[in-house]
Formats: structure tokens, sequence, C-alpha cells
């Protein structure tokens, strides 16, 4: 072959090659399946390639059934394997997580875990009441500060709603979060004994001021502008997270004494060092990026020099003032400062939600114990739970928990295809999987993004949502009373879009319990399996279960009141020859979402939010999932379009508060800020 000849060979064909390398290497791997190389598999008859004791074998995915776990976790394609690496993930032992049902358990968590902490304490809400319970919990977690020489603390707030003056309780009439909180600081000072703590360094609160879009103007203009209160209104810190040495408590629920009585929440709480150490590196990332609490009070205008003081300074003056703060100050009063504190912030927070790659599970001490050889093949062992962290911050471009919940939601209908599962000759078995997506929130407003998704699921979806009497503005004065009314009619659309696109699988759910609110939120996904067996059986044998499981191999349902519904149906031919047909029920809550957001397009959009995906196995923790479930759905109704149609949901008048013909287009205009 000649030099041009050969070069003109080579010209076509190492761009074709190239192109053919890059599309194999683009294609899902959806039919790559890893196992661990056992002596049991060398003999297999299947081609095997092996590389660092992994063995890789192609097979058809539907060849092999996976568990609920795996197909959550490890996705047939692309899109949806980056939600899953889009995140940090733990393994936690399913016996270290609890799941708390009452207002009241939650506060006596907190003072239980505020009075023996040791090292961290960390708590991130949207504000700190002034009631007697919270000023209680406040003083455990001061007494607890003296006694303990290494505790450091850290609490941030919304820095508008952590400063609004409370106008109830009238007898704390005049306070705020951040009043309470100074006071308590105070205290620490003067009331310690001589071998205690009275340095309140590192007792630390910081109010978060929430960095807004480049491209929103009208919220740059009008929220300097808008009095306390009202200046809620655009944007809020709605993280909710409480974390105490190696434990966390997620939730939804802020420290406010009708959180802890008579408003219903959600309260994990999670036992591993790995998980709470990242909160705790959270909340200390954000706690330096907000506000001094002199700084709030309008100290630092009396004196700009503060501005350039440095850390240490700050303290030793603190120190000498038990009515000052010893909190260290990074706000900047200039707009390019502003901009360089949350490019910083932004910086560590991604750095610390940054993906975990299967090679590090190998490697990280939460994981199951035989993860060292294979992912894949541990990750259903029971009693390990998989949890993954999200946050939300739209205004500095962390999108990661909307991300996931769509990519999640996605998922979830696609797990929902298959059916009906016709198989074996001699008998016919037939499994129908009824799976349905719960979707709970305080406020409901869902963002389009996953109204679609919810409108076009092929699961069954159940929404659940706060009645207008379990709306926490429901007595509201004032503009703040329309809320419940408008939250009513956006629902109403929401339903009347449903039912006229025939989504026969979309159901509407409200909370109704007398001298409650509902502030609930987060996602179930439930799988209820009906089984019915037709088998021929001889006398005098009447039912048997032909699957042969027991109840310690059986899904648990604690919708039914024994956990176990079954049911017999029989024909006798006395001639000998039985049919019957043996009917048992089962389910299981296998996965949930829980934390602050409401699916809303605050949630999505305007605020600071942070959830967990927890996704397991374990029966127990299924059970627990479950009951949880349960409990809510017991003070729930259904709702139609009728309910839509009395007179309470009637709008009345023009320019009334509380149901007055204005909240229709005005619900409309402000549906982005709700």
């Amino acid at each position: 072959m000649s030099i041009s000849n050969l070069y003109l060979f080579l010209s076509f064909t190492i761009p074709f090659t190239g192109l053919l390398v890059l599309w194999v290497h683009r294609q899902p791997l959806r039919h790559i399946q890893i196992y661990v190389l056992s002596s049991s598999q060398t003999g297999s008859t299947h081609s095997l390639h092996t590389t660092n004791n992994l063995v890789i074998m192609k097979r058809e995915a539907s060849s092999q059934a996976r568990s609920f776990l795996k197909r959550v976790l490890f996705q047939k394609d692309e899109r949806h394997r980056k939600m899953i690496l889009a995140a940090p993930t733990f393994w936690v032992h399913s016996t270290d997580v609890s799941v708390l049902s009452t207002p009241q358990e939650f506060y006596s968590e907190l003072l239980a875990q505020s009075h023996s902490a040791t090292n961290r304490v960390s708590l991130a809400s949207l504000y700190l009441g002034t009631g007697e319970m919270e000023r209680s919990l406040l003083e455990s977690l001061a007494d607890n500060y003296r006694r303990k020489k290494d505790l450091k603390v850290r609490v941030v707030l919304d820095k508008n709603r952590g400063t609004r003056i409370e106008r109830r309780p009238a007898r704390h009439g005049g306070q705020s979060s951040a009043t309470l909180f100074q006071s308590t600081v105070g205290s620490i000072t003067t009331d310690a004994l001589p071998d205690e703590r009275s340095d309140t360094s590192e007792f630390r609160l910081g109010l978060f001021k929430m960095p807004l879009r480049q491209d929103d103007w009208f919220a740059r203009f009008i929220l300097p502008r808008l009095p306390p209160r009202y200046n809620e209104l655009l944007t809020t810190f709605h993280l909710k997270a409480y974390a105490f040495d190696d434990t966390l408590i997620m939730t939804g629920a802020n420290l406010s004494g009708d959180y802890f009585t008579t408003r219903q929440d959600r309260y994990w709480v999670i036992r591993d060092a790995p998980l709470a150490a990242l909160y705790h590196d959270m909340i200390d990332i954000l706690c330096d990026a907000a506000q001094n609490i002199d700084d709030s009070t309008g100290e630092e205008e009396r004196g700009s020099e503060r501005g350039g003081e440095s850390r240490s300074s700050r303290s030793s003056n603190s120190n000498s003032n038990s009515n000052s703060m010893s909190i260290p100050s990074n706000h900047d009063r200039t707009t390019d400062h502003a901009e360089i504190k949350y490019k910083s912030m932004k910086a560590k927070l991604e750095h610390l939600m940054r993906p975990t790659l299967i090679e590090d599970w190998r490697q990280d001490r939460t994981d199951p114990p035989s993860s060292s050889s294979s992912v894949t093949s541990s990750i259903s062992q029971a009693g390990w739970t998989c949890i993954q962290p999200t946050i939300q911050c739209a205004a500095l471009g962390m999108r990661h928990d909307e991300m996931m919940t769509k990519n999640l939601l996605a998922k979830l209908d696609d797990i929902a295809n298959d059916e009906i599962e016709n198989f074996e000759k001699t008998k016919t078995k037939t499994k129908i999987k009824t799976k349905t997506a719960y979707v709970s929130t305080g406020y409901l407003n869902f963002h389009d993004h996953f109204i679609r998704l919810l409108l076009n699921m092929k699961t069954n979806v159940t929404v659940l949502a706060a009645s207008p009497e379990a709306n926490g503005f429901f007595n509201a004065a004032g503009i703040s009373g329309s809320l419940p009314m408008a939250y009513s009619l956006i629902g109403h659309r929401l339903l009347r879009e449903a039912r006229a696109k025939e989504v026969g699988t979309f159901q509407m759910c409200e909370y109704h319990r007398s001298g409650w609110t509902y502030h609930a939120k987060g996602l179930w996904f439930t799988k209820r399996f009906t089984e019915k067996f037709n088998t021929t059986l001889t006398p005098p044998l009447l039912v048997s279960r032909s699957d042969n499981r027991s109840m310690d191999n059986m899904s648990v349902d604690s919708t039914l009141a024994d956990n176990m519904s079954a049911g017999v149906d029989a024909s006798f031919d006395r001639g000998g020859v039985n049919e019957v047909m043996s009917t048992t029920t089962s389910s299981f809550v296998g996965l949930t979402l829980v934390g602050s957001p409401n699916f809303g397009y605050r949630s999505v959009e305007r605020d600071f939010e942070s959830s967990l995906l927890i996704v397991t196995e374990d029966k127990h923790l299924q059970l627990k999932m479950e009951r949880e479930l349960n409990d809510l759905m017991s003070h729930v109704s259904e709702v139609d379009l009728s309910e839509f149609q009395k007179a309470e949901r009637k709008l009345v008048g023009l320019f009334s508060w509380k149901n007055g013909w204005w909240i229709s287009p005005a619900s409309r205009i402000v549906r982005n800020y709700m």
C-alpha cells in the first residue's frame, strides 16, 4: 500500500473509530450488573471479564429481579444516575433511626439532647419563639454550656423573622428571637458558678440574611423598604435541622411553642456521626456568613468602625459586656462585599455537599459490613438504610433538592410500570402491585415542575394538605388571614386540573383535627401487593399458602389492624378435586423524603431548604415509616370538587380579609411568593 493510500485509509478510519468509541462510552449501562467473584461463581458458563476482583457480566435488566432499594439508587440512564451521584451518601444502621410522632415527643427530645450534648450543638430554624417552653429550652442549653468546657453552640435563624418583635403572649411582649437569645447569653456570664464556664465566645447566634438573585429586581428594590413581618414575604431562611453531637433531628418544625404542642409536623432522629457532622459543618458555614445580633439591632450603624474589628477584639469586648454578643460579625454593608461573602459561603457548601462516589462508599465507615467487596451485593442487607441529604438555595444557584425531587418522582413513576405478572403453568399466580406516592405539604402551592410530574404519573398520587381550619394562618389578623382561603383556591384549581385531565389516580386529602394545625411535609412511596392463587388441592385441605412465606418474611402492612389481611374463596367438588383461590394483601413504605421543603414556589425559587432522602429495605424501619404515614392519614379526609362548593369555601364580598373576592386574583398574582 502506498503512502498516499495509507494516509487516505487512516484519515477515514481514525475519526470513525473515535466516534464509535465515543458512542459506546456514552451508552447507558442499563444492562450491566456488577458481581463479586466467589468460589460458587468461578464455574459459571457466562462470559465474564474480571478486573480488581470484580466480575462484570452483561445481562438484560429484566432477567434478574432487582430490589426496591437498588432500583431507586442505581438508575438505568445518565439522567437518573446524575440524581443519585449529586449528593453525599450515608449508610446508617436502621436501629439508629427513630421516628417521633407528636410535638411533645419532639420537645422532650430537644430538651434531652440539649442537656446531654458534650461537644457540639448546631441548631438551624426559621425562628425561635419567646414563650416559656422556648425559654426552658434555651436555659437547658445554657446550663449545659456552663458545665461542659468543650461544648460549642451555634444557632442560625432567619434575620427578618428572628428580629421581629413578638406581640403575643403579652407577658413576653417586646421580645424577639434575637433578644431572647441575647438575654440567655447574658445569664451565662452572670449565673456562672466559680467552677463553671462564663466565657460566651462559643455560644453564638447567627442571623442569616437571605441572598437575592441578581435578576430579581423587584425583591432587591422593595425588600429593604418593607416593615417587619412583611419583609418575610419575599424570601426566608427555612432550614430546620438540629444536630447534637452524633445525633441529627431532621424536621420541618420551628423552635416555637405551637410546634411543641398542637402543630403537627414530622420528626426523624438519626444517630450517625458522619451525617450529624455534615449538618454541624453546614450550620457552621451559615453562621459564619450570618449577621451578628448587634448588626441587626442597629449597633453596626452606630459604629461603622466595627466592620473592621478583628475577631479576637470583638470576642474580648463581648465578654466584658453581658448584653452584647460574642458572635463574629461577617456582615458587610456594601453590595460587593455581600456578594463576596455569599460566593464564599456557596463554595464551602458545594464542597460540603460534593457527591459520594461508589469507590468512596467502600471506604466510608458507615457502609454496610460487606460493602468493601461490592456495593451492589450489600445495599439490600437487612438492617441498613441509605440517606442522602440535599440543600436548596436558588438565589445562589444551588438546586440540589429540586433536581433530586424531580428525578426521584420520575424514577418512582418508572418503577410503577410493572403491574401484573403471570407465571407458572400448573397454577395461575397474579401479583397486582399498587404503588402510591404520598406527597404532604403544609401550604399547598406546588411548583409547576411538580404539578406536571404528579398529574402525569402512572402510579397513584395522594396529596396531603392542611384544611383551611388547620392552616397556621387561620386565626391571623389582617392580610395574613386571607392565606387559608388563598391556599384553598389553589388546591381547588389543582384538583380541577386533575379531573379535567381525567387523572383517576390523583387524590387530595385535607388534615382536620380540632385545635391542631398541620405543617408536615415530605413524600412517602408505598407498594401494596394483592396476590391471588388458583390452585388444585385434594380434600380435606381447603386452603394452603402456595408461596410458603412466614410472617417474618412478609412485608408488614400496618394499615390493617393485625398488619395482614388474607381472604379465601373456595369451591369444593366432593368428587375429589378442589379449586381454591387464596388472596393475600401486604404493603410497605420503603422510601421517604423528610425536611423543610413544601414543594412550592417559595421552596424551589426563594427560600433556603434542606431535606433527607431515606431509602431502606429493613422491614422494621419500613414499619416505622408506615406508622408515621398512618398517624397522619388517621386525621385526613378525602376532598372532591363538591367540597369547594360549600359556603365556607366561597368568596364573599369584595374587601373582606378572610374571604373577599380580591383573594382570587391576588392568589394568582403573588403565587410565586407563597
